[in-house]
């Protein structure tokens, strides 16, 4: 698809994302979201408040296999407004985020966390009838 420019491929997974963006007040505006998919370069998240493309975002990511969050920089790059969320959610909006800026270690827990998740859905495929 021509408008589908990701690099990297994007798995199903759910993980709760404690987020900040710069509001229009001095404070940071704080809210909890959750990925839709996600990948080593972005996701896709859920918004309960207004954004703008290219608005900065700082993320801390629950990552179940870990105790501390993941710490991630990065910058909204699409928006896409849905009626009810299918049919679940109302007035949230669905962000994609390209990732902007992560330390290594953070990386590299991503990367363990994303491999172990492709095991485990190859693993449960297998397993199913033919």
């Amino acid at each position: 698809m021509e408008w589908d420019k990701r690099v990297a491929k994007r798995k199903a997974i759910k993980v709760v994302v404690h987020c900040a963006q710069n509001g229009s007040s001095f404070f940071p505006e704080h809210f909890i979201s959750f990925t839709f998919d996600l990948s080593l370069q972005g996701a896709r998240l859920v918004f309960p408040l207004e954004t703008k493309i290219g608005k900065c975002i700082t993320m801390a990511m629950e990552v179940p296999e870990y105790f501390i969050p993941l710490l991630v920089y990065g910058k909204v790059v699409w928006i896409k407004r849905t009626e009810g969320l299918r049919g679940q959610i109302n007035n949230f909006i669905e962000v994609g985020v390209k990732f902007k800026n992560i330390e290594a270690k953070d990386l590299a827990r991503l990367q363990d966390f994303l491999d172990l998740r492709n095991a485990c859905t190859d693993t449960c495929d297998s397993l199913l009838p033919i």
